[in-house]
């Protein structure tokens, strides 16, 4: 409150009229300029406040005092000689003790003498140094008061630009239609959040790395929502979709590791790339019924989930879409699926065997790699593409085989004389088996076919095949010997890094001899 005596000032600040939380300014106007300074920062911090910025005295002034005192969220008081020798400013802090505020008392000066009747209110309340330079007593003040006086948004035109990073909760007012790119990214206090229904678009990265906040409802009017908008929110819990149309840009929820409760649109059709990616407390999944296709990686490292059922409507599932759910154990493959893609489930250690109904055209021979528990593979008789033969699978005139079982237990294997091709990762991690008979029927080895076979000793490879493919034999740690024909054409990098005890028995003069002479592989001569 201004003293009768003092020349006045030419106000800084517009004093806050509306009706949010507020701050109320209690000071000498002696101390203007030192207070100033200080609110200046407050103001940049997009603070309200509320102060006496006039001259005016008298009963119906001191009344308004009381109302703003009694409307205020914080009492902030700058405290000097001046203000603690004021009957304004005292009456101001007796006020707002009485009224029960939240007081926030800050040192203009370090020798200040309190009157006993002030001190009894400000001697438990912790104070904040407004004398010195050090910007860390200013900011211990700026994080010290109610994130809800605080302007928190910058909005131009209905768009969310940027948010400041101080309060627990935020209501975006009706009337917003966007949220930009990375507009609340890396909020760390930010726990809730009210999106109005006039919200259609949210951009790339919105909520990326809001790490405390629990949950999130999208509403049905929302159209777009940006690549990995709420990817790294480690603490969400709980996610509810009302738009079956909405367009999710991939990635959308990936490492939302506390994820655990879903609600999505039963008539959306599509799972976007990555968008569950690394969700690891996902136990269970509620496929839309109208759903058709899984995308790229959607369910990658989801390592709580337990158990897959596909709706009937699906047709696709795309590379990598649950690879490394280390504790699926159990997959409905619905009949009109067609395609299962690239590394579909790769790594699912607790998978144990898996059916191929009619309708699939399309299996990736690696797409079930490193499923190390996998017995079995089962086709439906009807499948035009493949078949099964003791849990191998086939495509249907058996010239390939494209996957053989990890876990199947056996130790030799004669693989039949009408497969012409091994196919990519066909045998890749069965380390039971100890020996394997190829037929003069193949012709070519796919990459990794029999990548960490650790318990292969020897093999024959016989003298049609003419194509051996990269890392065809890595990590085959047992492997010994291997003997090959002069009709081999091609070697592919890598083919036998990681054999430490092999030797390549082949023709003198052949492109096998060369092969081992140019990488340094033990080899004699066939």
């Amino acid at each position: 409150m201004a003293e009768t005596d003092v020349v006045e000032a030419v106000p800084r600040f517009k004093a806050y009229s509306g009706e949010d939380p507020f701050c109320f300014i209690s000071y000498s106007h002696r101390n203007t300029t030192e207070v100033h300074d200080l609110m200046a920062v407050l103001a940049d911090h997009r603070f309200r406040f509320w102060y006496d910025d006039t001259m005016e005295i008298g009963s119906d002034f001191r009344d308004e005092l009381r109302l703003q005192i009694s409307r205020c969220s914080a009492f902030v008081m700058f405290i000097s000689n001046e203000s603690m020798n004021s009957k304004f400013c005292g009456m101001e802090l007796i006020t707002a003790h009485q009224l029960g505020k939240r007081i926030y008392p800050v040192m203009l000066y370090p020798d200040v003498q309190i009157p006993p009747a002030l001190q009894l209110i400000l001697e438990n309340l912790q104070h904040v140094k407004g004398y010195t330079s050090e910007p860390r007593y200013v900011e211990k003040l700026v994080e010290s008061l109610p994130p809800e006086t605080m302007e928190r948004l910058v909005i131009e035109d209905g768009v969310v630009l940027s948010a400041i990073d101080n309060g627990r909760h935020v209501d975006i007012p009706e009337g917003v239609t966007k949220i930009a790119d990375g507009a609340f990214k890396e909020r760390l206090q930010l726990q809730t959040v009210s999106l109005p229904d006039s919200l259609v678009e949210m951009g790339r990265e919105a909520f990326r790395g809001c790490t405390a906040l629990t949950g999130i409802e999208l509403g049905p009017n929302l159209e777009r929502i940006g690549h990995s908008a709420f990817r790294d929110c480690t603490g969400m819990e709980n996610l509810a979709m009302h738009n079956p149309e909405a367009y999710l840009g991939g990635r959308v929820f990936e490492n939302c590791v506390s994820l655990k409760n879903v609600i999505v649109p039963d008539e959306r059709e599509e799972i976007a790339e990555g968008s569950y990616n690394s969700c690891s407390s996902l136990e269970s999944f509620p496929f839309p019924s109208k759903l058709k296709t899984v995308g790229e990686g959607a369910f990658a490292d989801c390592t709580g989930l337990r158990e897959v059922v596909l709706p009937e409507e699906t047709f696709k599932i795309d590379s990598g879409a649950f690879a490394d759910c280390t504790n699926l154990q159990r997959v409905h493959i619905p009949d009109r699926l067609s395609k299962i893609g690239r590394f579909a489930f790769k790594g699912c250690s607790s998978l144990k065997s898996i059916d191929i109904p009619t309708g699939v055209s399309n299996i990736s021979s690696d797409a079930f790699r490193s499923a190390s528990s996998l017995e079995e593979i089962r086709v439906e008789e009807g499948n035009r593409h493949y078949k099964d033969q003791g849990g191998i699978l086939y495509n249907k005139p058996k010239s390939t085989i494209v996957a053989y079982p990890p876990a199947r237990d056996v130790d030799w294997f004669v693989v039949p004389d009408s497969v012409v091709s091994i196919s990519s990762w066909a045998f890749a991690d069965a380390r039971a088996l100890t020996s394997i008979e190829l037929p003069d029927s193949v012709e070519d080895i796919g990459e990794g076919a029999f990548y960490s076979c650790t318990g292969l000793t020897e093999l024959v490879v016989p003298p049609s095949v003419t194509y051996i493919d990269d890392i065809a034999f890595r990590n085959c740690t047992g492997l010994r010997r291997v003997v090959l024909h002069e009709r081999l054409l091609h070697i592919g990098w890598g083919a036998f890094h990681g054999c430490p005890d092999v030797e390549i028995a082949c023709p003198p003069n052949s492109y096998a001899w060369g092969y081992c002479a140019e990488n340094d592989i033990p080899h004699t001569a066939l």
